[in-house]
């Protein structure tokens, strides 16, 4: 936290605010917290030129893979299903594609059966959209 507050701070020099925000970004990511890793990578969106859904599904499946406890996996999960949908909306399917597992872990989680079919209707669209190349 302390690190991305130097950064958003950083005004007078954008690299160093750029490196200080993919800093805080990565640790964010380590630490499982997707509430910070998302807040970080909107402030890099607003100051840069990045692909913010693209730069957040990254972060979502390296913090999926680091993580296996099953509080971290739930927020990411939760994160995920907010995310997913921004992705679809900016028909940004290979994001998508990042999100929909963490998503239908969380709705199988929580027992939510009928989110679950419905995020499988939505990993089948988001596949069909892929192979088509959209």
């Amino acid at each position: 936290a302390r690190l991305f507050d130097v950064a958003v701070e950083t005004g007078d020099d954008p690299a160093a605010a750029y490196a200080l925000c993919r800093m805080a970004r990565d640790m964010a990511v380590d630490t499982g917290d997707p509430e910070s890793f998302c807040r970080i990578i909107d402030e890099l969106d607003r100051r840069f030129l990045i692909d913010a859904l693209a730069m957040k599904a990254d972060a979502v499946a390296a913090a999926w893979r680091a993580h296996n406890k099953v509080e971290t996996r739930m927020a990411l999960a939760r994160q995920s299903l907010d995310l997913l949908d921004a992705a679809i909306r900016a028909k940004h399917y290979e994001a998508a594609a990042e999100f929909i597992r963490p998503a239908q872990f969380g709705a199988r989680g929580a027992k939510n059966y009928a989110l679950v079919r419905e995020l499988e209707q939505k990993e089948r669209e988001i596949n069909a959209s892929l192979r088509k190349g959209e």
